[in-house]
């Protein structure tokens, strides 16, 4: 009698989370949820083998380490699974549900903010959405720990509607060449069982207070009013989803409108503006090793302990010295702090709308430069966007001349500014140049 109990608790508890409540996921998907819902809550058994937990995880390596929080880090990328339908809470489900909880994902992503052992976060996704509850909150997690380590988001091979929602403030998201990504729209199942109560004899009484009380209760059929009161509550949310890809894709609210809540697939993902690139798992994670290399972690390090210039040895103008002393008295004062403001920083370049187009550039002011977020900037919207050949661009042609032909800018005491000077004050001439033209 007990498990009897339990496990019509167990459907009624499903069924409340997944009728007459809205959805971030497909409806195809949502249709499969519901009938095997259906069935049960009716008596009827599934079919031999019909759930098959999904819980296959990229190839991360041999040398990959596993952390206890969860996820895999290897050679500096840290790699956290997003698969099956997600949902606000799902400790109670066990892997073999096929369903990823917001709240896991977002413990996996503080700690991966915190590990030192983590340069950048790979988000492997394979999702057709999920619920309403908890995604708007995981994705202004996704936002907050890009901002202090890159998170890039890959649809492998499904990354619809909350899946996309939960991805939209990564720094990159990568499509697979059959990814389905999109679905950017907002879902309600309703069921009527009004029929079915009759037919078994079942008749259900509501003992209630205020009017809306018992909306959308299955065992009557929906009024046009309570139709109506859904619906508002359903555009409400479209909205709130909306905006959240608009600023975290960079793009036009109408665009993403007129998406229409439609779904694309690989290259199709990246001319509408929802991806940024079309590669395999193996590929992104490869060139994310490539990208957060120890060489390149060492040469940004190596920037970071270089002693305080003497004044005598500061910038060649007053005003770049005075700059240069205000920056200073701004610096924090503890080691935590800096490696905060550094973090931050590094955020503010990469992550600038002047960056997109312009990686290459962004990640070598962000790490091998002490500059400031505004320099970086500043040079980054001067300097042309990255062709497919990057040596037959015009910028890299530029910068080649400008090492031959640059001549010397001494300061005031006569020594001459280093390599690296000469080769931004270069680009960022060029660049002005350009523009006046």
């Amino acid at each position: 009698m007990q498990a009897f109990l339990w496990v019509t608790f167990m459907y009624e508890f499903l069924a409340s989370r997944v009728f007459n409540t809205p959805l971030l996921i497909q409806p195809g998907k949502l249709d499969v949820i519901a009938d095997v819902l259906i069935k049960r809550m009716s008596g009827k058994a599934l079919d031999e083998g019909f759930i098959k937990p999904e819980q296959q995880m990229m190839d991360v390596g041999e040398n990959a380490q596993y952390k206890e929080a969860g996820y895999y880090v290897s050679d500096n990328i840290g790699v956290v699974n997003a698969y099956g339908s997600l949902v606000h809470r799902s400790s109670w489900l066990g892997a073999a549900s096929g369903m990823t909880g917001y709240e896991g994902l977002a413990k996996k992503l503080d700690a991966m903010a915190k590990d030192p052992d983590v340069k950048a976060i790979l988000m492997n996704v394979d999702s057709p959405g999920g619920e309403v509850a908890g995604a708007f909150d995981f994705a202004d997690k996704v936002k907050q720990v890009n901002a202090i380590k890159p998170i890039y988001a890959i649809a492998s091979d499904m990354m619809a509607s909350a899946a996309y929602l939960i991805s939209a403030n990564a720094t990159k998201i990568i499509a697979t060449q059959t990814a389905v990504i999109g679905s950017v729209g907002v879902v309600m199942r309703a069921m009527d069982m009004s029929a079915f109560d009759e037919k078994t004899g079942i008749k259900t009484t509501y003992i209630y207070s205020g009017d809306y009380k018992i909306d959308g209760n299955p065992h009557a059929p929906m009024s046009e009013d309570v139709k109506a009161r859904f619906q508002a509550d359903i555009d409400r949310i479209y909205n709130m989803f909306v905006d959240v890809v608009a600023t975290g894709r960079n793009m036009e609210r109408q665009d993403v409108v007129d998406t229409k809540a439609g779904t694309y697939i690989g290259r199709q993902a990246v001319t509408a503006g929802l991806a940024d690139d079309v590669m395999s798992g193996e590929q992104l994670l490869a060139t994310m090793k490539s990208q957060f290399s120890d060489k390149t972690i060492n040469s940004f390090n190596a920037e970071q302990e270089k002693p305080i210039m003497a004044e005598n040895e500061k910038d060649i103008s007053a005003d770049k010295a005075l700059e240069t002393e205000e920056t200073q008295d701004k610096q924090p004062e503890n080691s935590e702090d800096k490696v905060k403001a550094e973090r931050q920083r590094i955020a503010d370049i990469t992550g600038c709308e002047d960056a997109k187009g312009r990686e290459k550039l962004a990640q070598h002011l962000a790490f091998n430069t002490d500059m400031s977020a505004d320099e970086a900037v500043a040079i980054l919207a001067a300097a042309p966007s990255d062709s497919a050949d990057a040596s037959q661009s015009a910028f890299a042609n530029a910068m080649a001349k400008a090492e031959q032909e640059q001549p010397e800018v001494s300061d005031e005491e006569g020594k001459e500014l280093n390599a690296e000077d000469q080769a931004v004050i270069s680009a960022l001439s060029n660049g002005v140049k350009k523009n006046i033209k």
